[in-house]
């Protein structure tokens, strides 16, 4: 927005700023023209001044005399008061303006000078004339042509002719007066002399060509300068129109992908809450809608509160409000009602949206219903809380086993012993020392059976506490546990383990190990192998603690090793096996020890042999014996 009013103010800026200097441009142009034609009116006035002053025998209209001054003068002061002379930056023009008016000022005084004598020269003339045709001397003629001839005749000497009126001997009246009126005539022509030299001298003609020309070529540059204002002006507005078309375009692109964002926004599957900064809320999309059971005229204008549950704390709804006020993002998931009473369960993100001064102005809310997943998470616990107990079932079994296997030999033997002592009792053969002989037997088979007890006690202890374990004494535990059935399938266990410590639920590692020893088993079932190996090894790697276990039962068919890790996946027969074992055993690595366990065939040797079976590999996080 605020871009958008700086673009459409400068290209307002300098369209005004065209239209200005055309319009100054114009009135300096229409001024100039203005002027000279008042200069130039000055000067063909001042021609005319020239000639008027060229002869002393003036016979000129002095109306028309005093109108030219009057407009030269009207000429001088207009061009004084014209804004274009009064603002113009040549110092020199206008004091050469100055100049000539005031010589332009002496000139006309001298103009009237000659108008005030012009009178009695040109009436001296007219008794010249007058009595020059009354007198028939032949002198008085050549005086009176002479006199003529004063303005015509450079060559005639002025000096000589006065001085010849004045040594001139008059017989008459006629030629008395003749000679009164030739010396006014003679020194009038003289005062006009004088007063023509001081206006020659004056060169008002030269300064008025020189002002006319310094003048134009002032305003020309003037124009110039006026004219790449005006150029520059034009490629500014031009530029400034190539940005606003710029804008113009990029601003619809942005209001198409805008368009296209809201129909997006709109038809999201994420739902999508905007509220004002006092958590009004002033914008829902359809999944909005859709989830909640409002319409979005319902909720407009109210707070999201609307949709609490009550399932959550206070604390929680303030600790979400301080981190959004602080203009941070917060994230977290909120248990709410729909319209219809019903729970709903949303995986939200609420940001903040700031304005140009970094203050909030919204806040943005999206949100994505997690409703199902809730449920099929809680059918999931459920199905990993079945699968848990039929491991805990497979692993009693296994114990059982375990335990009638080891209690077998013991209680043969308890019972042989009891059958000696009443055969020996019925042959009277029974002497104090074979008594305490068969009864130490018999308590010592006891004590055995006893601890057997304890130690599967011990292996299988229910409590789910974290302890720090020694891996050693895990795999010994479980090798006493299923050592029976590796005897009897006449499987050698190689073990080479490094002192290394895990922090976790020992009896579920034992688990697992069990049940991925018991997979190796079931493969040397199926082969007709003499030697059969299991190899059980560990080793630090990048502060991980990798148990390897492997054996040579000829591997596992690639379709079959992709599946391994699914529940109720099992290639024997249902009477077997119930396909959760090796499931248990990844669910135990990777969810409660943060491990990883993954089973591949592989090819080693061993005692100069060659050999093929499946190795299970499991990471664990290690820690140090210390």
């Amino acid at each position: 927005m605020k871009r958008s009013i700086t673009v459409s103010l400068f290209f307002l800026l300098i369209i005004g700023m065209l239209i200005y200097n055309t319009n100054n441009a114009n009135k300096k142009i229409e001024d100039f023209f203005t002027l000279h034609k008042k200069v130039s009116n000055i000067i063909n006035l001042n021609k005319n001044f020239d000639i008027f002053m060229s002869s002393s025998k003036n016979y000129n209209n002095y109306d028309t005399i005093q109108n030219n001054i009057n407009a030269i003068r009207a000429n001088m002061d207009s061009i004084g008061s014209n804004p274009l002379f009064i603002t113009l930056k040549n110092p020199l023009l206008k004091e050469s303006f100055a100049s000539i008016q005031d010589q332009m000022n002496q000139k006309i005084e001298l103009i009237h000078k000659i108008i005030s004598r012009s009178a009695i020269l040109n009436n001296s003339y007219r008794y010249v004339q007058k009595l020059s045709q009354e007198i028939e001397r032949n002198d008085i003629i050549t005086l009176y042509s002479h006199l003529l001839e004063l303005d015509l005749n450079p060559e005639l000497d002025v000096e000589a002719l006065s001085v010849r009126i004045e040594t001139f001997n008059p017989n008459t009246p006629s030629e008395e007066l003749f000679l009164v009126h030739a010396r006014i005539v003679l020194e009038y022509h003289n005062a006009f002399q004088r007063i023509k030299e001081t206006s020659s001298n004056l060169l008002l003609n030269e300064k008025l060509n020189n002002f006319e020309s310094n003048f134009t070529q002032y305003s020309v540059q003037i124009m110039d300068e006026l004219k790449n204002i005006i150029w520059f002006l034009m490629i500014a507005l031009f530029c400034a129109l190539l940005t606003f078309l710029y804008y113009w375009y990029e601003m619809t692109i942005k209001q198409i992908e805008l368009n296209r964002f809201k129909k997006a926004v709109q038809s999201s599957d994420n739902i999508v809450v905007i509220t004002d900064k006092n958590h009004y809320i002033t914008y829902v999309n359809q999944e909005f809608e859709r989830v909640t059971g409002y319409k979005a005229l319902e909720v407009l204008g109210k707070k999201p509160s609307l949709l609490k549950s009550n399932m959550q704390t206070k604390e929680f709804y303030e600790e979400l409000k301080q981190t959004i006020h602080q203009g941070k993002k917060w994230q977290g998931e909120f248990i709410n009602r729909n319209k219809y009473g019903n729970l709903t369960y949303e995986r939200a993100s609420i940001t903040p949206i700031l304005n140009e001064k970094g203050e909030i102005e919204e806040f943005l809310a999206i949100k994505l219903d997690i409703t199902n997943e809730k449920e099929t998470l809680k059918l999931l616990k459920e199905k990993d809380h079945i699968l848990s107990q039929q491991a805990k079932m497979v692993a009693m079994r296994e114990m059982l086993e375990s335990i009638a296997h080891q209690w077998r030999q013991p209680l043969s033997t308890i019972s042989t012993a009891a059958s000696g002592i009443k055969l020996e009792k019925e042959f009277n053969n029974l002497d104090d020392e074979k008594f305490n002989e068969l009864m130490d037997v018999i308590v010592q088979n006891t004590l055995n059976l006893s601890a057997t007890l304890d130690n599967f006690k011990n292996y299988f202890n229910t409590k789910n506490e974290k302890t720090v374990f020694e891996l050693e004494k895990t795999v010994k535990k479980v090798l006493d546990l299923v050592g029976y059935r590796l005897n009897d399938e006449k499987i050698e266990v190689i073990v080479n383990l490094k002192d290394m410590r895990l922090e976790g639920l020992e009896n579920e590692l034992m688990q697992s190990l069990v049940n991925i020893i018991n997979n190796s088993q079931e493969a040397f079932r199926k082969s007709n192998l003499d030697k059969r190996y299991i190899f059980i090894e560990s080793f630090s790697k990048d502060n991980s603690m990798i148990i390897s276990i492997k054996d040579n039962a000829n591997g596992i068919p690639q379709e079959i090793l992709e599946h391994v890790f699914e529940p109720y996946f099992t290639t024997k027969h249902q009477s077997s096996g119930t396909g959760i074992g090796l499931y248990m055993a990844h669910e135990i690595i990777t969810k409660h020890f943060k491990g990883t366990i993954m089973m591949q065939n592989c090819e080693f040797m061993y005692e100069n042999n060659s050999y093929k079976g499946a190795q299970t590999i499991i990471t664990l996080p290690a820690k140090s014996k210390n």
